[in-house]
């Protein structure tokens, strides 16, 4: 990301949060993050697909499924998840973690995959309305 501040201190302290890939929403910030394995950030899915993932205890602008959530091949023993997505493009961004045990913890987290986001920083970051995506849907 390039990032348009004058001082060497400015640059540093500031988030460099993840955004929708598709419309630019912000999807997850920095502050966030955390992590949930100690191995690799990669994980397969039962039909060999790779996704690398990013992990974070809270999602901004996201729709959860109203699927039951799954134990069925989670990558976290102890968790079910479900599918998340974009609320403005509804783009599939991941998915959210429940604790099947009251006891563990975290009790929720979000994986998202990172080729559903783009990195950088908030000032002045054009992004669709959901309207305009909306109008462009109804017109095909």
């Amino acid at each position: 990301a390039v990032v348009s501040t004058q001082s060497t201190g400015e640059r540093n302290q500031l988030e460099l949060n993840y955004y929708c890939a598709v419309c630019s929403w912000e999807i997850i910030s920095s502050a966030h993050l955390i992590s949930m394995s100690t191995d690799s950030p990669f994980y397969v899915n039962p039909s060999g697909h790779v996704f690398e993932t990013i992990t974070a205890y809270s999602l901004s602008n996201t729709l959860t499924s109203p699927a039951e959530p799954t134990e069925r091949d989670s990558w976290f023993p102890g968790y079910a998840w479900t599918f998340i997505n974009c609320w403005c493009c509804l783009s599939h961004l991941g998915w959210k973690f429940i604790a099947v045990s009251p006891d563990t913890t975290p009790s929720v987290f979000y994986g998202v995959t990172r080729s559903a986001v783009t990195q950088g920083v908030r000032e002045n970051r054009p992004r669709l309305r959901r309207e305009d995506l909306l109008d462009m849907f109804a017109r095909e």
